[in-house]
């Protein structure tokens, strides 16, 4: 049986745990999450399926996987630690760390140290995200609208730019692979505190506008011109009601089957896409 050591006691917990055992897994995580475990209506029967251990240390020791599900400045910090144990693959969160530089930092430390690494871009594993990539692919003269409206997070680093959160590092991001494989480049964007707007184009003469706001409600919407590609309160379509299962477990484990194996390429572009775009 495959060993995985989960850090992180928030998505780590009811995003990964579920979806590696589910997997078959054999899981191990951190004693002190063990209350919030049995307090979650959706976690609790798996309470005997987990191996709590009292530190970060027995964790890397006693797996041969790792997840990192934590704020990117914690993240950052553990992969200096992490790489010298030579996990068979490390799954991270993304922003790899909370700025542009440290994020290049901590990829090059996975790469020299020849650590087999991948991040959860969680929406290009959804169906409409590969519909509208394709779109902006192959035909021509298209007009997309994507818009995210978001209910102020009250995590923190999610609200705090500095701590590599905020609308673009933590939201944005995951459009970039988007905007790279249909070769979108930006025209102009705003931004302020509560709103981000992108707007990019294609040598197709594909138009698409990015719409980040920080609303009274969650809402998700794509639009080719007139016409309603998807309406609804998140871009996972399901709502995600804490205590009950979360509908992204299916989702990580897709991810988890089939994770970016060209991960370097992949980040590097993403990080040179960032600086000479944004």
């Amino acid at each position: 049986m495959q060993s995985v050591g989960i850090l992180g006691g928030g998505f780590g917990l009811y995003g990964y745990l579920p979806a590696f055992y589910n997997l078959g897994f054999k899981i191990y995580t951190l004693e002190k999450y063990s209350n919030f475990i049995q307090s979650r209506a959706d976690l609790k029967d798996l309470i005997n399926h987990i191996n709590f251990l009292p530190s970060e240390k027995e964790i890397f020791a006693n797996s041969r996987y790792l997840t990192i599900a934590r704020d990117p400045i914690s993240q950052h910090n553990l992969i200096r630690d992490v790489v010298e144990y030579n996990f068979e693959h490390l799954f991270l969160e993304k922003p790899l760390a909370h700025n542009l530089k440290l994020h290049e930092d901590s990829l090059n430390l996975l790469k020299v140290t020849n650590q087999s690494t991948s991040i959860f871009y969680s929406l290009t594993y959804l169906d409409w995200y590969k519909e509208i990539t394709n779109i902006l692919q192959v035909k021509k003269n298209q007009n997309i609208k994507v818009t995210w409206k978001i209910i102020r997070n009250n995590s923190i680093w999610k609200n705090d730019v500095s701590k590599g959160g905020g609308l673009f590092r933590y939201y944005g991001i995951h459009f970039v692979p988007l905007f790279l494989k249909s070769k979108l480049k930006v025209e102009n964007y705003f931004q302020n505190n509560r709103s981000l707007v992108i707007n990019l184009k294609n040598k197709n003469k594909n138009k698409l506008q990015m719409n980040f706001f920080v609303g009274e409600i969650n809402n998700f919407s794509i639009k080719n011109e007139n016409h309603v590609l998807l309406s609804s309160s998140n871009p996972f379509i399901k709502d995600i009601v804490p205590g009950a299962p979360d509908p992204r477990i299916q989702i990580v484990e897709k991810y988890l089957l089939n994770f970016d194996k060209d991960f370097f390429n992949t980040e590097l572009k993403i990080i040179n896409y960032i600086k000479n775009e944004l």
